[in-house]
């Protein structure tokens, strides 16, 4: 995985950015994820909230696990090499690290784009 969403797992902004682009991507309820407001457990809590989800996706509904996986941007051989690396740990956990983070990576760099380019976002 990319190191960018490292630098910024622990920014709230980021965090909440990313909580509401999950809900967009599986068609989840946003006001049904609730994040403390403290930066430093923001990542975790997010975690623990979409992960039984993304596995009750995986063990009922697959095909809407891949189709959700397809507009976050993780293709099925990410998934596959991700999960071959990490054999001991549940595919489900895996599935949401991944997806927690590239949707992390997507929000950090849609930030620093408009950041860079206000003109284009201002009008």
């Amino acid at each position: 995985m990319a190191e960018l969403p490292d630098l910024h797992i622990n920014n709230l902004k980021f965090i909440e950015l990313t909580a509401l682009q999950i809900c967009k991507d599986f068609d989840l309820d946003s006001s049904k994820i609730k994040l403390s407001g403290k930066a430093h457990f923001a990542f975790d809590e997010l975690y623990f909230q979409v992960h039984p989800f993304i596995e009750e996706l995986l063990v009922k509904n697959k095909k809407g696990l891949y189709r959700a996986l397809y507009r976050v941007d993780i293709s099925d051989g990410k998934i596959a090499s991700t999960l071959a690396m990490y054999t001991d740990k549940p595919a489900s956990e895996v599935i949401t690290e991944l997806v927690l983070k590239r949707t992390l990576q997507k929000v950090i760099t849609r930030e620093l784009y408009k950041a860079q380019h206000p003109d284009i976002f201002n009008n």
